[in-house]
C-alpha cells in the first residue's frame, strides 16, 4: 500500500506542478512538501483537506483508507447494524450522509430478500441509465420464447 507521502506525491504530479508550485497553492515552502512526500512530516487536517480538493481526491484516498481516488469510507450504525460503504465523491459530493446510510441498508436487505447481489444492483441501474424498461425486457423475454434471435 502506497505511503501518505506517496499518495501526495502523485496528487502534485497528476496535477502537473513542482514542490515548488504545489507549496505555493497550500501556502507552504518547497521544504514542508518534501517532507511530506519523503514520510517525513505528515500534513495537518486542514492541510489534507486542500490537498484533497485541488487534487481533487478524498481524504481518504490520501491517508490509503481506500485505492479509490474519488471515493471514501462512510461508516454508521443503522438498527443496530454497523453499515460501511465505500461512496463515490461524484455520486455523494457532500458526504455520505446518515440518511443515505440508511437507505442503501434497506436496498441491501431487500437485495437479500429477493435473492440478488450488488452487482445485479449495478446492471440494474446500467440498464435503467441506458433507457431500458422492464417492458422492453418483457418483449426480449417474448421474442426469445417464441425463437426470434436479437443480434
Amino acid at each position: 500500500m502506497k505511503t501518505i507521502g506517496e499518495r501526495i506525491k502523485e496528487v502534485r504530479e497528476d496535477l502537473g506542478l513542482t514542490g515548488e508550485e504545489f507549496g505555493k497553492k497550500l501556502n507552504v515552502a518547497k521544504g514542508t512538501v518534501s517532507n511530506w512526500e519523503n514520510n517525513n512530516r505528515k500534513p495537518d487536517a486542514e492541510t489534507l483537506l486542500k490537498i484533497a480538493d485541488l487534487g481533487n481526491v478524498t481524504i481518504d484516498y490520501i491517508v490509503g483508507r481506500t485505492d479509490h481516488k474519488n471515493s471514501f469510507i462512510a461508516e454508521h450504525n443503522i438498527d443496530g447494524q454497523d453499515v460501511k460503504v465505500i461512496a463515490g465523491k461524484d455520486r455523494f459530493p457532500d458526504g455520505f450522509t446518515e440518511k443515505d446510510a440508511a437507505d442503501y441498508f434497506e436496498i441491501a436487505k431487500g437485495l437479500k430478500v429477493l435473492g440478488l447481489t450488488h452487482e445485479d444492483l449495478t446492471l440494474l441501474l446500467e440498464l435503467k441509465e441506458a433507457g431500458i424498461t422492464l417492458q422492453d425486457i418483457n418483449m426480449l423475454k417474448k421474442l426469445k420464447e417464441v425463437g426470434i434471435k436479437m443480434e
